[in-house]
């Protein structure tokens, strides 16, 4: 998993700097142009149409500035697109089988595993809604990638009760067990990996942003974050134990 997102984030690096190279050249290209007609972008910056030589009054024309700023902009847009897609994998896959659990339970763990669910359910929803306003996509995949995880649990009990009533597919089976745990660990590793990426990366960039030291009340704010993170951590770990 570590390797897959190293591997993504070096694409996205590289993606991020040749569309703000090429963007920074339509937008920018135009008013080298006019302010300096004697310079050439492509010396420093590796870009090209200004026409003429390289040198400082190039680069205040502006032919060669923003363009760090811009790249580092798109790389952190992509980096936010990418950790709200695999969020989404993994809790839709995730749920697909806790569904599925719940499908094949009988009368009496229903109860416990409705609760449980619900709880569980409701904190991942709030976690990749979070993700989701973090990535600022179109409305239209926000709402898809919405309704793909509200129906991932729907989705699992109604093949849980459609398996059990209408075959004699044993569903304690080595085959199915082995099946629901290959694909639980998969959902469960990425949860962990999506997990610690926010408490080792997200986490104290808002703790930065949202209680720095020139923030108002920044004491209490720190206290109330770090409140919610081991709330939501001891949440989580009792509704585990439980279903």
């Amino acid at each position: 998993m570590h390797l897959f997102d190293v591997v993504l984030d070096g694409m996205l690096q590289s993606w991020s700097a040749c569309d703000a190279g090429a963007q920074t050249l339509t937008t920018i290209g135009t008013r080298c142009g006019e302010q300096e007609k004697g310079c050439e972008c492509g010396g420093a910056c590796g870009m090209e149409g200004c026409g003429g030589r390289p040198g400082p009054s190039c680069e205040a024309g502006g032919c060669c500035q923003n363009r760090g700023a811009l790249a580092a902009a798109r790389l952190n847009s992509a980096r936010r697109v990418a950790a709200a897609v695999l969020m989404e994998f993994g809790l839709a896959s995730h749920s697909v089988f806790l569904g599925l659990s719940v499908g094949i339970a009988s009368d009496t763990q229903m109860r416990t595993l409705l609760i449980a669910l619900s709880f569980h359910q409701l904190l991942e929803g709030v976690a990749l809604g979070s993700r989701l306003v973090e990535a600022s996509m179109s409305v239209l995949v926000e709402v898809a990638m919405t309704l793909i995880f509200s129906f991932s649990v729907p989705l699992g009990i109604a093949i849980g009760i459609i398996t059990v009533a209408g075959t004699n597919t044993s569903m304690t089976g080595p085959a199915f067990v082995t099946l629901q745990g290959v694909v639980n660990a998969l959902g469960g590793g990425m949860l962990l990996y999506i997990a610690f990426s926010m408490i080792f990366n997200d986490f104290p960039a808002d703790m930065r942003s949202i209680a720095g030291p020139t923030a108002a009340h920044a004491g209490w704010k720190r206290c109330a974050m770090f409140a919610a993170f081991w709330g939501g951590t001891g949440a989580m770990a009792v509704l585990a134990n439980w279903h």
